[in-house]
């Protein structure tokens, strides 16, 4: 198994984030970077 890269999961996320707020599915609380990710994202870990 091959680990994920994180842009390329917050991208994922991003792209379904804004499918769901177009839709009314979700609001802009939905992948919100917190806590220990945006840790590893502000150090690029």
């Amino acid at each position: 198994m091959q680990a994920l890269a994180l842009d390329d999961v917050l991208a994922a996320i991003a792209q379904l984030k804004a499918e769901l707020v177009a839709k009314g599915e979700a609001t802009e609380l939905l992948g919100q970077v917190r806590g220990l990710l945006a840790a590893c994202k502000k150090r690029r870990i």
